[in-house]
């Protein structure tokens, strides 16, 4: 380090030494920085919080003035729904009060806890106080709509009462939303004012650190001269630092040339020693390996000898293993079946919700719509349809795969029940046609007009799907071989032969549809199969490529010994008998109630007059059958006691019940097959003697059982 002697013999150090000193001030300038970084970033954070608080109590105050107008709204939704029960007895205005009561609930829980202003507090208490006043009122009211006292729950809902509690909640809602009001804007006003006294804040420190940092850049500038010159002279240290540097350089490079030379002859001196210890170690793992081998093999041998012994033992448990995976898997299907049914009931209810729903925006009950949106809740209403099908008939599957499909059978012509189904559907046909062929005489059959209505729809929408505009599809209906035969056939593109087998299997789609046709959900035709299989039927299908496909439906024809030992073993299937009680077969002879000398069409209609009017007075859980000739049977799941109540009570209610002979025979006791239950129950031994009906008593109820 040079030194310099100025006057007076003092020392003087230069700019370079005075840095290498510490006198520059580093420290000065880096902690000025930071500490003016530090609060000018606290005061912007805090800047940002105080503008997010008033934009969270501003969006507060805006929720809790949209949550009271939904307080009012729901209030009048719910009277207006309670009051329209009252007054149209409408179950429906019920179930609209029950979705709307609980969102109301959830809505005031909301602005408590919001609001904590007392004033606030006290209002909510007082509109929470009349609402509950209001719902125990409304429930009441509605309670007695379900019992048909309509002019009783009127005058609930119309009273003074009402109307005093309505005023109180209505008072408590506008001093909630009076004190919203004034709470959200005291609280913005602060929040301003807070606000305003950090940004002037900010404004005067920047004016300080401003002046600060003016002084500091003075200094900055004089050492940054002092810089420039220590740069210089480093500069020449530099130049020599080379010189010498490219010296040195050039002996290291000899030396390095030396060394690389002893270091290549030491490489390859232990290049050598290493290929020696190398063949060395391979020598000894080959012996090693050998011992080895030979010791594995010993092993082997004896393990083979023990997997001998033990591969029966292994076979048994493999074969007890499978007999319990098979039953597993029975088990699990049945929880399938289970699952599937309980899920698909769950879902149909939010499925309804969201069809009515778009049912009001599509009827602009809610308010116009554009077309493109009109358009779009179209094809959602549409979507929500298909689901439903989906569901449906997975449920179909699950209660028919588990035995729990109960059909409402009766003795049933299918012509008119085609006709109906034809001109339901001639608002989407364009122009394809729809036609019927009747070939002769077509006898009824014994089924379910719903079930079998639901096998000709699927075959009906099957059919259009894949004829095209212009085609046409025909319902061709005949009797053959004792049975029903309803054919459909449509001019659509066919299907390949070996498409055929897959037709009737779950989520299976064969063919080309039809441009613009919606697709369907693969289980249509296996509902149809198994519900044709349920009524004694069956379903065959014919199809050529490029001519279209014909779907047949079978149905035995209509006799009164088919009904009679059908229905007996669909009682006997699904009831559930409880103690003491037993299938039971009940005939009334009605013969002196119809007329002799009617035609025979005449006769066979006022005798399922007769058995629908027995209906209305029997569990719905009975099944009532018309047989001619004069006969109308009872199947029921009841004791010897609802034996006699059910034939005193046709006796009592039915208009010619006086006229009216009754006999019974029971399940096990009498018979076990349907047709020797009516012989007995028709013979003398069979015939029930009942009591008088007492002077002045009152008939039972239509539907109740004793």
């Amino acid at each position: 380090m040079t030194m310099t002697r100025g006057l007076g013999g003092s020392l003087r150090k230069t700019p370079t030494e005075m840095v290498v000193d510490g006198r520059f001030p580093f420290r000065f300038a880096i902690a000025s920085l930071a500490i003016v970084t530090t609060i000018v970033a606290a005061m912007v954070l805090y800047v940002f919080y105080s503008y997010g608080v008033m934009r969270r109590l501003h969006a507060e105050g805006i929720e809790l003035q949209k949550l009271a107008i939904t307080i009012l709204y729901l209030e009048e939704v719910l009277t207006m729904s309670a009051r329209m029960a009252a007054v149209t007895g409408d179950p429906a205005w019920n179930v609209r009060y029950r979705q709307h009561e609980p969102t109301l609930d959830g809505v005031i829980a909301r602005v408590r806890q919001l609001v904590d202003d007392p004033v606030a507090l006290k209002a909510i208490t007082e509109t929470d106080t009349a609402n509950a006043t209001l719902v125990t009122m409304e429930y009441r009211a509605l309670e007695w709509v379900r019992e048909g006292r309509l002019a009783e729950a009127q005058a609930l809902l119309f009273s003074d009462d009402y109307a005093l509690q309505k005023d109180h909640y209505r008072q408590g809602l506008q001093e909630l939303t009076a004190s919203i009001d004034q709470q959200a804007g005291l609280a913005v006003a602060a929040q301003w004012r807070y606000f305003f006294l950090v940004v002037v804040s900010l404004i005067a420190v920047l004016l300080v650190l401003l002046s600060a940092w003016v002084a500091v850049l003075a200094v900055l500038r004089r050492w940054q001269r002092a810089l420039l010159e220590s740069t210089r002279q480093l500069t020449l240290q530099a130049t020599e630092l080379s010189e010498f540097n490219q010296t040195l350089d050039q002996r290291v490079a000899e030396r390095t040339a030396e060394l690389r030379e002893a270091n290549r002859v030491l490489t390859l001196q232990q290049q050598e020693m290493a290929r020696l210890l190398e063949e060395v170690r391979i020598s000894k793992a080959n012996l090693e390996r050998q011992n080895k081998e030979m010791v594995h093999r010993g092993e082997v041998m004896q393990s083979l000898l023990e997997d001998l012994h033990a591969a029966k033992d292994r076979i048994e448990q493999q074969a007890a293993t499978l007999h319990s995976a098979n039953e597993k898997l029975q088990s699990l299907a049945a929880l399938k079946d289970e699952f599937v049914a309980k899920v698909s009931h769950e879902l149909r209810t939010p499925l309804t919700s969201i069809k009515e729903g778009l049912s009001l925006l599509l009827d602009r009950a809610l308010g116009a719509i554009t077309p493109d949106q009109e358009d779009f809740i179209k094809t959602m209403d549409g979507d929500i349809d298909r689901l439903a099908d989906l569901i449906n008939n997975m449920l179909d599957i699950s209660k028919i795969e588990a035995g729990r499909m109960r059909l409402m059978r009766s003795r049933l012509a299918l012509p008119p029940l085609i006709q109906s189904l034809i001109r339901s559907y001639q608002p989407i046909l364009g122009s394809r046609v729809v036609q019927t062929e009747v070939a002769g005489a077509v006898p009824p059959v014994f089924g379910d007009s719903n079930r079998l209505l639901q096998v000709f729809t699927n075959l009906l929408s099957n059919a259009l799907k894949f004829t095209p505009d212009g085609g046409a599809i025909t319902f061709h209906m005949e009797q053959r071989n004792g049975a029903v035969a309803v054919a459909v056939k449509d001019t659509g593109p066919g299907i390949a032969p070996h498409d055929l087998p897959k037709l009737f299997q779950k989520f299976s789609q064969v063919g080309g549809h039809r441009h613009g046709a919606p697709r369907g959900t693969g289980l249509g035709l296996v509902v149809c199969k198994e519900l044709t299989e349920l009524h004694g039927g069956r379903i065959e299908v014919t199809s050529e490529v490029g001519r279209g496909t014909t779907f047949t439906v079978l149905l035995p024809a209509y006799t009164d010994q088919i009904a009679l030992a059908e229905s007996f073993k669909e009682q006997l299937e699904l009831g559930a008998p409880g103690e003491d009680e037993a299938g039971t077969l009940i005939t009334v002879h009605v013969g002196d109630a119809l007329n002799s000398g009617q035609a025979p069409d005449a006769r066979q209609a006022a005798l399922e007059h007769l058995a629908q009017e027995a209906r209305q007075y029997l569990h719905r859980g009975d099944i009532v059958l018309p047989l001619e000739p004069s006969w109308v049977v009872v199947l029921a799941i009841v004791d010897e006691r609802g034996i006699s109540a059910i034939a005193t009570r046709l006796r009592d209610k039915m208009k010619a019940g006086h006229a009216f002979r009754f006999g019974a025979a029971t399940y096990g006791r009498d018979g076990s097959e349907a047709e020797a239950l009516f012989r007995h129950a028709t013979s003398p031994q069979g015939q029930l003697a009942l009591a008088p009906k007492p002077a002045g008593a009152n008939s039972m109820t239509p539907g109740t059982r004793t």
